[in-house]
This record gives structure tokens, sequence and C-alpha cells, in this order.
């Protein structure tokens, strides 16, 4: 078990500004950004983003669909660098746009690479931007990633690893896992990039320099080593690999594995809709915490049913884990207005905590979660 005191320094509770013009629904990892002190949030139910100032309070909402030369057909994805400038992924292009939400430039369409599917776009800094590609089962792919210096007019192709390459052409065609798709992180040094189950983790400095930063030994349990445990029920499969989204911040590499029979602990959660607390489901899945001053790496223990990551050990609020890691180091996530109203109800909480609740109505916009790492 990990307090959340033993890795930042403070915890704010911030609710949101809840009017006709400012409703979003449920925050999850690919619909949020903390960046220029803002909080940006993609709704799911229209093509927009909705931005919100440090305190909470409504700014406006950006939505550029069309079909325009610039305009965005879909919102399929969006990424917001340190100035508060919006990336936004369509359908077949990415467009970028200022801080304001005018039009600046076209980074990347269908014709830049053929045959290649770009599909996630990070600003790298000084005009430079990363792209990940898509790597799916009967689609092969050289390249995991495509970096573009535009002053320069500068491309790097990072090629995608052979082994990674054949082992996702082996697997049945109907199965889509998010272990092999390709992750780029953020961070202050540069980029890091996982490909797929590889266990090279490399970074990309803004010099364009790759190199292999970390590695993970999943030892007789790396699932291309084990032939057909990858499709098998968690609980006699023996492989291992990492699940989900990795983060990062300036000390911490933040990560989820899915462990198999090896879980010593299962995660315990509530079904979707349950309708009492012994309406359960378990996953053999562990956050991890590694450490890159120390070298220490930890598997993260559940703290209660239905939470993940650091107990607050400032407010007593429920766990936290991160749905975002800004550039300056905060991890940020969410917790809907209602939950925080019953937690508040269920749990010894602090009167910080208590005195936010009860400015709440259970139908607000989400309370925003911002903690500050430790130097």
């Amino acid at each position: 078990m990990v307090q959340l005191s033993e890795i930042a320094e403070s915890i704010e509770y911030i609710p949101l500004e809840t009017n006709r013009n400012s409703m979003i629904d449920k925050v999850s990892w690919s619909s949020l950004a903390f960046e220029n002190n803002k909080y940006y949030i993609r709704t799911r139910f229209e093509e927009s983003i909705f931005v919100f100032d440090s305190v909470g309070k409504f700014l406006f909402k950006f939505n550029r669909t069309g079909r325009g030369p610039e305009e965005y057909e879909y919102l399929a994805g969006f990424t917001v660098d340190p100035d508060g400038n919006i990336i936004i992924r369509s359908v077949e292009k990415f467009v970028l746009y200022d801080k304001e939400g005018n039009f600046v430039r076209v980074l990347a369409d269908k014709n830049t690479f053929p045959g290649i599917t770009l599909d996630k776009c990070l600003p790298f800094g000084d005009d430079k931007y990363l792209f990940t590609t898509r790597i799916k089962r009967g689609v092969d792919n050289e390249y995991s990633a495509i970096l573009m210096d535009y002053k320069s007019n500068k491309i790097l192709k990072i090629k995608y690893p052979s082994k990674e390459r054949e082992f996702v052409k082996s697997l049945p065609m109907m199965y889509r896992f998010s272990f092999y798709e390709v992750f780029a992180v953020r961070s202050n040094e540069g980029m890091l990039i996982f490909n797929g189950l590889d266990e090279n983790i490399l970074r990309v400095d803004k010099d364009f320099k790759v190199d292999t930063l970390f590695r993970i030994n999943f030892g007789k349990y790396h699932p291309r080593d084990i032939p057909g445990e990858v499709l098998a029920r968690a609980d006699v499969s023996s492989n291992i690999f990492r699940y989900v989204f990795p983060f990062e911040s300036s000390r911490y590499i933040f990560d989820q594995f899915k462990l198999g029979a090896a879980a010593h602990k299962p995660r315990i959660m509530l079904k979707h809709g349950a309708k009492s607390e012994d309406d359960i489901v378990t996953f053999d899945i562990s956050c991890s915490l590694f450490d890159k001053i120390t070298g220490e790496f930890l598997l993260v223990d559940q703290p209660e049913k239905n939470q993940i990551g650091f107990p607050d050990d400032f407010e007593g609020g429920p766990a936290v884990w991160p749905v975002y890691v800004s550039t300056c180091n905060h991890i940020v996530t969410s917790i809907d207005a209602m939950n925080f109203i019953t937690y508040s109800e269920t749990h010894k909480v602090s009167d910080k905590y208590l005195e936010v609740a009860g400015r709440l109505k259970e139908t607000d916009n989400p309370v925003m979660v911002l903690v500050k790492f430790k130097n």
C-alpha cells in the first residue's frame, strides 16, 4: 500500500461550474487534459471540448466540426500542449488550433504517410510533434512512431520491433488487445515510447535521439513465450502484460499490469449498475509505481473495494490514480458529484472535504482532483 503523502505534497478538490452551457458527463482517461492552468474536457455526446479555469469556472466550449479545410469531421481524440494549443484527431487528419480556438494548420492527413494509419499526436516542443501509429491484426506496419519537425522538415521514423509485429500478426483476427498498441507519454526530458509487448521503453529526446531508457523484465511469463495463453481465462493464464495507458511524472512511471494466475490479490470492483455492495466483479489487474530515481518498482495494492491507487491521507477522500499527468507535474482525476457526496457520508473525511460536499448537488458537474507531486 502506498499512501498519497509518500509521493505528493497536496491535494485539491475543485468542483466544476454547472450551468446550462457547461454540463459534461463522466470524465475518462481519454477525455481530460490539464495544461496552461486550465481543464479541457471532451464529452461523449457532442464533438466539443469544454474549458474550465483552475478554480473550476467555465470559460468556453470549443467546437469546430464541419467538412471545411479548417474544421474537423469527428472528434476522435485531442491533445493540449503546455501553452494551451489544441490538437484535434479527426477521421483522416490532425488539426492544430491555438489557445483561442483559431485554426493554425493541418499537421497530418491520410496522404502524409501513405499506407500508415496515424493514431495519436503529441506536441514535442518547438514546432515538433510525435505521431503514434495504429497496429492491428491484418495490417502490417513497419513503424510504431513518427516524429516531425515542421521548422526543419526533419522526419524520424521509429521501427516497430519485428518480434512484436510477428506476434500481432499471429493473433486471431477477431481479437483486439490494448497491450500491443503503441503508447507515447510526454515527459520533461522528451517522450517515452512503449512498443506493445516489447520489454524496452524508449526515450526520444528533443534532438531526436532515441535510446532505451528502461526495460520491463517479464521473464518466463512473457505472452510471446506462452503460445495460446494470451487468450486464456485470467485465473489459468500464466502470462503477464501491461494493461491500458501508462503515465509519467518527473520522478514516477504509473502503470497497470494484467497478472493472470500470478495475481496475489484480485481487484474487487462494483459491477456497472450494481444494486448492492455485494454486486461485485474481480480482475487480475494491479497498479504499479516505478521510482526512476531509486529504481524501486512496486505493485500497488487496492486500498479498498471499488478503488485503485493511493489512499488520500490528506483529506480522507477516495484513493487517487491518474487519469492525466500534466507537464507541470500534477496528477489529475475526477469524482462524480453524487459519488463525492456519498463518500462524505460513508467515510471519515476532513472538514475541507465536507465543505466541498456540502456545496454540491447530485446533478452537478464532476469534482476535479488535482494532486501536486513532491519536488
